[in-house]
């Protein structure tokens, strides 16, 4: 009996898998969004999906969990996005617009990682 709901997990993993392989809801280096976690996806195995945070870290996500939450794909369709920098009280809304890259980005280069 215990060993029938260790195997119902695995399959479900391993058919999510699949359907993430053929389906293609997500891709190597998309920009995502999973249950408040953001990153860029490293990896995406049969069984599991790596996710690389901002900070730093490694999320591993199975597929099976990837598939049932709520996924935000941020560069599924299209690379651009609207960014909100935070300067002090202010918060200015930047699109990505190159004239506007030109204009906003070459201070924070200097002085901090963008």
């Amino acid at each position: 009996m215990g060993i029938g709901f260790g195997l119902q997990t695995l399959v479900n993993n391993l058919v999510s898998g699949l359907i993430i392989a053929f389906e293609k809801p997500v891709n190597v280096g998309d920009d995502v969004d999973i249950n408040g976690q953001s990153g860029i996806m490293k990896s995406i195995g049969f069984r599991s999906s790596v996710i690389s945070t901002y900070d730093g870290s490694d999320i591993i996500i199975p597929n099976g969990d990837l598939l049932n939450a709520h996924l935000i794909n941020w560069t599924l369709g299209e690379t651009k996005r609207r960014v909100e920098v935070l300067i002090g009280n202010a918060v200015m809304i930047i699109m990505w617009i190159p004239r506007l890259q030109k204009t906003f980005l070459p201070p924070f280069k200097t002085n901090c990682i963008v």
